[in-house]
């Protein structure tokens, strides 16, 4: 029997778990030795203590004895977690179990150390806040899907995703793209979703989207492939960019760039440096060179050395005035030194500040053929005039 009683205090003392006896006025009458070392006491210390040693304070000793104490004195279990302190003042939490033992006399109080598992689930939850308030502090669609265990269905989504579809998230949440976007949409949705997991790489891609009203709407999707904590592929995470407007500054700008293209009048762009930006066909008549044969080359290439200071002068003047006027000789391909007549731009980004000059340039032959024509004309006229020898009066 002394054997007996030997092996199950050694298998006591052994236990991961700390074991207390408390009496009904909460006096520690057992505990084993993984106790004494969760709590940082000797045995003796804590013997001849009563619970109160391991609270943080009077007023959670005696929360703690409203909360448990007192429900397992009365022959209910009780299991809680619950945060303690150990001898040199630092706190922990434990998961406890609470039953009643001798006739309701005494309590049994198994603790388990959980401040790993908190601290750990802790960070885990600060991890989460701060990815749903990156997430909702973008105005892009996001959302998420599971194709691992719920077949394709969504998992989460951002604040901006429920403004879209107006929807809130037990109307999202555990519903599929065709439960939601029709099966035409949803199937096209879910073909591209199995593609990406497929070739387990992120994948960008223009999609449109046409509203009940019928408009429609120009998204870039990032799809991305994401994984548990075992490396399993659970499904697919899509990011969606309105480019609505920026599909239509896109199209204004090629149009605005095919006008250019047809006039006859070079437009050249540079930037603040002097390199060559744009290069329409105008130029390309005028002057010989092709786009590819200038465009990131400094606008020097066109002009004799006087020339260029000469042009250098009323670049400042655009970019200081928004405007400027000027004749310049320009170099042809072929060494040829033409005049141009340049009407020069200010060039500005989004939020106005100065990116370069745009220059139109006009064949200053022509306009000087046209200039001789008139001349000429009016010669024309004056000899008739001086002809005739009744008076004329021209209106």
């Amino acid at each position: 029997m002394e054997n007996h009683s030997l092996w199950i205090k050694q298998l006591v003392n052994s236990s991961h778990i700390g074991i207390l006896i408390v009496d009904e006025n909460r006096k520690n009458v057992f505990l084993n030795s993984r106790l004494a070392q969760m709590f940082g006491y000797s045995e003796e210390k804590l013997l001849a203590s009563t619970a109160d040693i391991l609270h943080r304070d009077e007023e959670a000793f005696l929360e703690f004895g409203e909360l448990a104490f007192k429900s397992v004195l009365n022959g209910k279990s009780v299991s809680m977690e619950y945060q303690f302190k150990r001898k040199d003042g630092s706190l922990f939490w434990a998961h406890v179990s609470g039953d009643p033992v001798r006739n309701q006399k005494e309590v049994l109080w198994t603790l388990v150390d959980i401040t790993v598992q908190k601290d750990a689930q802790r960070v885990a939850t600060d991890r989460f806040n701060l990815l749903d308030s990156v997430m909702n502090a973008t105005p892009n669609l996001i959302f998420y899907i599971d194709y691992l265990n719920a077949d394709g269905k969504y998992m989460g989504c951002n604040d901006a995703f429920r403004a879209f579809t107006g929807k809130e998230c037990p109307q999202i949440v555990g519903f599929s793209d065709e439960e939601l976007f029709g099966d035409e949409l949803g199937e096209k949705y879910r073909k591209k979703d199995k593609e990406v997991m497929a070739s387990k790489k992120a994948d960008v891609s223009e999609e449109v989207f046409v509203l009940e009203n019928a408009e429609k709407l120009n998204f870039s999707v990032t799809r991305t492939p994401f994984y548990n904590n075992k490396n399993e592929m659970v499904g697919i995470l899509r990011v969606a960019r309105d480019i609505t407007e920026e599909k239509k500054r896109q199209l204004k700008l090629i149009e605005q760039a095919q006008m250019i293209d047809q006039t006859y009048d070079s437009v050249i762009s540079i930037s603040l440096d002097g390199i060559i930006q744009t290069w329409n066909k105008g130029a390309e008549r005028l002057l010989g060179y092709k786009a590819k044969e200038t465009i990131g080359k400094d606008v020097s290439m066109l002009h004799k050395r006087e020339d260029y200071e000469k042009i250098l002068t009323t670049v400042n003047e655009a970019m200081q005035t928004g405007t400027g006027v000027i004749d310049v000789k320009h170099l042809t391909k072929s060494q040829e030194l033409i005049t141009l007549s340049l009407s020069m731009s200010a060039l500005r980004d989004n939020e106005g500040n100065i990116t370069g000059v745009v220059g139109y340039g006009q064949d200053v032959r022509k306009r000087k053929e046209m200039e001789e024509a008139l001349k000429d004309e009016r010669r024309y006229l004056e000899s008739i005039i001086d002809g005739v020898n009744d008076p004329i009066m021209v209106i």
